[in-house]
């Protein structure tokens, strides 16, 4: 918001890149809306999710244009779960981590 649309737009193609050069093949990564976006990783529990999540954290913060701007990151995990009937509800999850996480200030939750 501080350096106007244009500059916000760039920022997040360049989010997007570093989220899909992270990626594996098998996995999936997408902008949710606006400036928010779900990498679903197939055969990954929370632990390869959390370094999944530090890979992106190191790739931002030498990144050119992201690692001085200022731009923070937050973030849910959820791994499925019997009873999960719908991608929904797999959202619906990773919602509350990400609540959990920033009344943390961002530091593990479950």
């Amino acid at each position: 918001d501080t350096h106007g649309h244009l500059a916000g737009d760039e920022a997040l193609k360049a989010f997007a890149r570093i989220l899909a050069e992270e990626n594996r093949a098998m996995n999936l990564v997408a902008r949710y809306g606006g400036d928010e976006f779900v990498s679903i990783l197939s055969d990954t529990g929370v632990e390869g999710g959390e370094l999944y999540v530090a890979r992106i954290r190191r790739r931002m913060a030498t990144h050119p244009l992201l690692g001085n701007s200022g731009m923070s990151t937050s973030w849910g995990m959820a791994a499925y779960a019997p009873g999960m009937n719908w991608g929904e509800d797999l959202i619906r999850a990773a919602d509350a981590n990400l609540y959990k996480r920033k009344a943390l200030k961002d530091g593990p939750a479950s």
